[in-house]
């Protein structure tokens, strides 16, 4: 059994200006997280859909605690640098020094709350917070800007407009650019599976955390960032308008990815709850 280091344990013991203007600076909103947590509760096999109401209880679905770790991140601050990955935008892939972090990160995260559910011994409490960090974890690592640059915190740091309103292209990539956000997450996880075809989804429940890491980053380096420059400038020249055609352009890339980030939860639940 793969051994859980010192950080991993911890996970369950340790209770700038623009990432404050806005209240989502943090990982994909509530809506989009439900959405996900729907989509991967409609592909659970019978084994794993038994074992996620056992740990979660029969009245809980996936979708009512998909934000939990988000919630905890305030009390917990140690479990802050689990949520995402950042390394320079021009890399392929990280090296040792960005993986081997003394933080860790959303790859080790995922990996070790893996193992944790794997492991028989964890039960009660560990076990339910062990999911609970899971099911909000493979949303996050399915955010472009989750794997994003270092030097402006995944786009925390660069100011954009929304709407006429300044904000930052993390938290735009976040809450702003699916489109749906009003709708019921249910039936938008219903309307985004109906999207996609049964070859696809044999593409898509395959790879591991690093693979999606690694897409997430090259989409912030191919599409997040050149777009901008693409968009109407304001205040100088310097802040980018991303509510027309940047906006039109991301949709469907994030809905991809949300449909992704649940049909890839759904493969990792199925795997540990196997019967």
């Amino acid at each position: 059994m793969k051994k859980i280091s010192q950080a991993g344990k911890t996970l369950f013991i340790l209770i700038p200006l623009l990432t404050l203007l806005s209240p989502h600076a943090g990982a994909w909103c509530g809506w989009e997280h439900r959405v996900i947590a729907g989509i991967a509760e409609q592909n659970l096999s019978p084994s794993a859909r038994k074992r996620v109401k056992n740990i979660l209880g029969p009245h809980t679905s996936m979708a009512a605690v998909s934000t939990w770790a988000d919630f905890v991140r305030k009390f917990r601050p140690a479990t802050a640098p689990w949520h995402y990955i950042n390394y320079p935008l021009e890399m392929e892939e990280p090296d040792y020094d960005v993986m081997k972090t003394a933080e860790e990160n959303i790859v080790f995260a995922i990996e070790t709350l893996i193992t944790l559910l794997k492991d028989p011994r964890i039960k009660g409490e560990k076990q339910e917070e062990a999911l609970k960090f899971l099911i909000h974890f493979v949303g996050d690592i399915h955010q472009p800007l989750h794997c994003g640059k270092g030097e402006d915190r995944g786009g925390n740091e660069v100011p954009v407009s929304w709407r006429e309103k300044l904000t930052n292209l993390h938290s735009v990539w976040d809450c702003c650019l699916s489109g749906g956000g009003d709708g019921s997450p249910a039936l938008w996880a219903t309307y985004l599976l109906s999207e996609v075809t049964a070859e696809e989804r044999k593409r898509i429940m395959r790879g591991e955390p690093y693979d999606w890491m690694v897409e997430s980053h090259r989409l912030a380096r191919e599409f997040c960032y050149p777009r901008l420059f693409q968009c109407p400038a304001i205040l100088g020249e310097q802040i980018h308008e991303l509510s027309g055609q940047y906006a039109s352009a991301a949709q469907p890339v994030v809905r991809r990815r949300l449909t992704e980030a649940g049909l890839r939860l759904a493969m990792i639940l199925n795997d540990i709850f196997s019967e």
